[in-house]
């Protein structure tokens, strides 16, 4: 286990993680950004969630190489060699809610992001996403971490607790360019982070 330290204030998230929530083949992962997530309510800019960025040590160095030859991070980390069946977190976001949020709400912030994919498709990312949170919605302090799989698959995990797997490779591209990809993130806080430390890190 490595002493792994960010290279920027991680804001309360774990410099480091091993999923084994996820899979029992969990690898360690690395802090490679953070930003908030803020909304505009009426006039204001209000602070939602926290998110961050992990990567294990493969995709951190595809992440680097890409930032560096100023290719697309998110199809860079995306890109799987992984022709055996082991099934492992390889890219995660984690979101840290710094106020109550509906169960709805979460949901439904979401549509603007899936514009153009498939509808179908669409509504069993938000069936999964609101099974995960329940009826309680979010409270402050609560998170829900998106997981990316090697060889494909993505994972929705509400404080630990895993929900149900989705197979759908448009979704888990999308999902990711919401929040890494500068053209498209909701949080250009995170984008910032990324693109100022990620050549910097050192595991």
């Amino acid at each position: 286990y490595s002493d792994y330290s960010a290279p920027f204030d991680p804001r309360g998230f774990p410099n480091q993680i091993t999923p084994y929530e996820v899979t029992k083949q969990a690898k360690s992962m690395y802090l490679s950004g953070v930003g908030m997530r803020k909304k505009n309510i009426y006039i204001t800019n209000v602070d939602v969630y926290l998110v961050g960025l992990c990567l294990t040590a493969d995709s951190l160095a595809k992440g680097k190489l890409a930032l560096s030859n100023g290719k697309n991070l998110s199809e860079a980390i995306l890109e799987d060699n992984n022709n055996n069946q082991t099934k492992y977190p390889k890219i995660s976001i984690p979101l840290k809610f710094v106020r109550n949020v509906s169960t709805n709400t979460v949901v439904e912030a979401f549509n603007d992001a899936f514009v153009g994919c498939n509808i179908e498709s669409v509504n069993l990312f938000k069936s999964i996403l609101r099974e995960s949170i329940g009826t309680t919605g979010m409270k402050k302090d609560d998170e829900i971490t998106f997981y990316w799989l090697s060889g494909g698959g993505l994972v929705i995990s509400k404080n630990g607790i895993k929900g149900d797997i989705m197979y759908n490779i448009d979704i888990e591209k999308r999902l990711l360019e919401v929040y890494i990809d500068p053209s498209r993130s909701v949080s250009p806080e995170l984008v910032q982070s990324i693109q100022s430390n990620m050549s910097k890190i050192e595991i």
